[in-house]
């Protein structure tokens, strides 16, 4: 059998439409109104979704990867395969379904406001244990999953198929990690037990990778309510906050929580281990896959033999080369362009916690 393969990216794959956008502004409310014709530019088309973006990162972070994602039997499906192809990512992990159509996501990404999408989950609300290939798994060292509130047969029957799939990876002595996504509160996703769902399926992820408000809607819901309508910075949230929730999913089961906290940075807890970081300055010119891209940064640098606080800053790192591009992909950099850029004096933003 050939050389293992350092990383396994399976969930969530869909095509993102990016209409561009010629002006920005600080509210929604000014830019899109009923009856408005709003002038933009030309359609950005990228993958989208944990598949092509986490593995695509990890890819351009020089790891071996192998997607495992399902499409459609149609044209978007097909540019997916063709664009995995052309940036030199594996398709064999890939499954293709003649009886629904490929997941997209339409994505209102306006310069200044926090990229709205709209999203046809597709043929992901299908994907499930058997269309994993783990004769494969078994030659990986690594097994990531995101975005099973966007997947109905991962999250349906509360989670028997999402923890099916980890007892299977882990007895395979794979080590794994678990992405999140937000619901819409008024889908069946939505109205989920997450907690309960998390509570089983958590001895079974060595790494843990929410976005702090995935995780607020899934745990501790008036403190969500809190988060989304404060105009404080990170919602008012304190460190305590954040430490709090972070003992609470080591107490869960599992091993390391990498908590990502957009443009406020991420945070790191394990069993015995916490750190807090802010994000690296640039210029931001969207923020589609940026927490996808960095999770790829954790899991590249932690897979790389990296500190756990080291890998904390790599991959802040690598979410802010994703945000200088339009794109999910094309701003993340090779692994040794990416620490040089870190080593030369490349500074973050003040740090929210002392």
């Amino acid at each position: 059998m050939s050389s293992k393969i350092d990383c396994i990216v399976a969930g969530h794959t869909c095509m993102d439409l990016l209409p561009t956008f010629l002006e920005g502004g600080n509210s929604i409310d000014k830019i899109i109104q009923p009856g408005k014709l709003v002038q933009v530019g030309p359609m950005v088309q990228a993958m989208g979704g944990t598949v092509p973006n986490t593995a695509g990162a990890l890819n351009r972070l020089g790891l071996t990867v192998c997607p495992m994602g399902k499409i459609g039997d149609d044209i978007l499906g097909q540019s997916i395969l063709a664009k995995m192809v052309a940036d030199g990512l594996p398709i064999n992990g890939m499954i293709t379904d003649e009886n629904c159509g490929t997941s997209y996501t339409v994505v209102l990404n306006i310069p200044g406001i926090d990229r709205i999408p709209l999203h046809y989950p597709g043929v992901n609300d299908t994907f499930c244990f058997d269309d994993l290939n783990y004769e494969l798994i078994k030659n990986s060292r690594h097994f990531h999953l995101g975005y099973p509130p966007l997947m109905y047969s991962l999250f349906s029957d509360g989670g028997d198929e999402l923890l099916k799939i980890f007892k299977s990876v882990k007895n395979l002595g794979v080590t794994t990690s678990l992405d999140m996504a937000r619901p819409d509160p008024q889908t069946e996703a939505g109205k989920a037990d997450w907690e309960g769902l998390i509570c089983q399926v958590l001895p079974f992820v060595d790494i843990f990778t929410p976005s702090i408000d995935e995780l607020l809607y899934m745990l501790n819901r008036p403190l969500f309510e809190q988060f989304i309508t404060s105009d404080k910075p990170l919602g008012g949230l304190t460190l305590n906050d954040l430490e709090s929730l972070g003992k609470k999913l080591i107490a869960m089961g599992t091993h390391e929580v990498l908590i990502k906290l957009g443009e406020f940075g991420a945070y790191y807890r394990s069993e015995t281990e916490s750190y807090y970081t802010p994000c690296f300055q640039v210029e931001l010119k969207g923020a589609i896959g940026s927490g996808d891209c960095t999770i790829a940064g954790f899991l590249a640098a932690r897979l790389k033999g990296m500190s756990a606080e080291e890998a904390l800053s790599v991959a802040v790192a690598t979410g802010a080369c994703n945000v200088e591009a339009v794109d999910s992909l094309s701003g993340v950099p090779g692994w040794e362009s990416l620490l040089k850029r870190m080593a030369e004096g490349w500074r973050k933003h003040s740090k929210l916690f002392n």
